[in-house]
Order: structure tokens, then C-alpha cells, then sequence
């Protein structure tokens, strides 16, 4: 499947939500972050139920990356059962928008 780096010429952007509640529990879609990766400061995980798309004009800026080894999670999380292939995501390196 292609990378959202094949994409920089798109108008848009995928995004996945995040969230610092209910880490207790992490389902197969979804990806834990521990802080400070990524500059979190909270324990989060990756919504990837939760895909949205965004002009890119609307990116006001960067707040952090995460390591290889959480974007593998990440990328694993999109590996849903039923589904053929999975989404790869910035070819290693997540990037939060505000």
C-alpha cells in the first residue's frame, strides 16, 4: 500500500485521533504511546478507528514524532481483521497536528 509520503502534492492529510482516557484496555486497532514519546506527557493511545482527512492548510504546526518501533505499532493497528492490506503511515515518522 502506498505511504502518505507518496502523497505530498494531495491537497490533503489522514489523521488518526488520540486520546489519554480508558489506556487500560488497548484494542487491535489501536496503538499505546507511553510519555515522553512524541512529547506526550499523559499515557495515550492511537484511535485508528478514528481516521479523518484535513486540508493541509489547516496544520498549524508540529508537535512531536514518534520512534520507529511506535510507528510499527501504529502501522500494526491498521492491520484490521477483514480487511486486505493495511495503511502505512508517514513511512515511519507520526507527526500530531494541532
Amino acid at each position: 500500500m502506498e505511504t502518505l509520503n507518496e502523497h505530498e502534492h494531495s491537497p490533503v492529510i489522514l489523521l488518526a485521533a488520540m486520546t489519554s482516557r480508558k489506556t487500560d484496555r488497548i484494542y487491535p486497532f489501536e496503538a499505546l504511546i507511553e510519555p515522553p514519546e512524541g512529547g506526550l506527557s499523559q499515557r495515550s493511545k492511537v484511535l485508528m478507528m478514528q481516521l479523518r482527512a484535513l486540508d493541509k492548510k489547516r496544520v498549524v504546526g508540529r508537535l512531536g514524532s514518534v520512534s520507529p518501533p511506535v510507528m510499527n505499532r501504529v502501522d500494526d493497528a491498521t492491520a484490521l481483521p477483514g480487511l486486505p492490506g493495511r495503511l502505512r503511515l508517514h513511512g515511519g515518522q507520526a507527526r500530531r497536528i494541532l
